[in-house]
């Protein structure tokens, strides 16, 4: 049960994270892909037995493979007012910063060739947060399948 509901639930989180996503997707182009690190595992309770239990996403491998996540998942107003020089670039070339462009860039590239202004925090996107309750649903239905089972074969049991 822990092993089909951790695929299960890395799908489920893994699609919160797509579905909030506020710029383009680059690919990969932008380095490690926090959706690559996004995955519930089956939690070893017992001489490394799962009984069931899934951790919803591993924040260790989170934090040393993608250490700037959590500003993803939480939001962050840190870097308000900080002045970038670089450019954007991809979408079929690079351009330096610009406000009538806001969020419509995926990459940027530190360097000459412009300066901006930070105006706006990174939005909370929640998707750990608003994946869990999803989660713990196809727990509960999971364990009351197995549970199900397990008294009706007491049940058998108990009628020989």
């Amino acid at each position: 049960m822990g092993v089909s509901i951790a695929e299960e639930g890395t799908k489920i989180v893994r699609r919160h994270e797509h579905d909030s996503r506020v710029r383009p997707d680059t690919f990969g182009g932008g380095g490690a892909r926090l959706e690559d690190h996004l995955r519930c595992e089956p939690l070893p309770l017992f001489k490394g037995i799962s009984w069931g239990s899934v951790g919803i996403v591993n924040e260790t491998e989170l934090d040393a493979e993608v250490p700037w996540w959590w500003t993803n998942e939480e939001g962050y107003s840190g870097h308000v007012g900080r002045v970038l020089y670089g450019e954007f670039v991809g979408m079929g070339g690079s351009m330096p910063p610009d406000p009538l462009e806001f969020r419509t860039h995926p990459l940027f590239a530190p360097g000459p060739g412009g300066s901006g202004v930070i105006r706006n925090p990174i939005p909370a996107r929640h998707f750990v947060a608003s994946a869990a309750p999803e989660i713990m649903t196809a727990w509960h239905a999971a364990y009351d399948a197995v549970y199900a089972d397990f008294l009706a074969e007491i049940d058998v049991a108990l009628a020989l």
